[in-house]
């Protein structure tokens, strides 16, 4: 898959030529005005050719929406984590209390754990695609996914 993030800016066209070389000075107003309308359409021509690229790119390679999902959840997971452990420390003062909250705490059970969760799927994505060059197929993703569930939960 492509990177959406490609700045398409950077389209080339095939012709890398100068519109139109400048008037000479003896030129006329009607070659003027021609070099000018000239210059204005090879250049309304060009932006169309870009607009085109960019449109195409963007229709081959559309964001996925279970990507999407991932990230809003990880990073939502993590703030609130983040948030958790920080209102502990604040309303505490101290090392133990915190702690002791945190381990006592129905609400900051599940928060670090949903956080711990979102942890092992981040890294679980980062392995795959840094050791296995995102070459899962969905059968393997689906039985290691399975296997760190039940791995999890026990």
């Amino acid at each position: 898959m492509a990177d959406p993030n490609v700045d398409l800016g950077d389209v080339r066209d095939d012709d890398p030529t100068p519109i139109n070389d400048p008037p000479d000075e003896n030129a006329d107003e009607d070659e003027l005005l021609r070099l000018r309308r000239d210059n204005e359409r090879q250049m309304r021509e060009r932006l169309d050719n870009r607009r085109h690229a960019a449109a195409e790119f963007r229709r081959l390679n559309p964001p996925n929406p279970n990507s999407v999902k991932f990230a809003r959840y990880t990073s939502l997971s993590l703030i609130s984590a983040i948030g958790l452990l920080l209102y502990a420390v604040r309303t505490r003062e101290q090392f133990y209390l915190a702690v002791l909250y945190l381990g006592s705490s129905k609400l900051a059970y599940i928060t670090l754990g949903n956080a711990a969760v979102a942890l092992t799927m981040i890294l679980f994505r980062w392995v795959t695609y840094t050791f296995l060059n995102g070459g899962l197929r969905e059968m393997e993703r689906d039985a290691v996914s399975e296997g760190l569930r039940w791995g999890l939960t026990d």
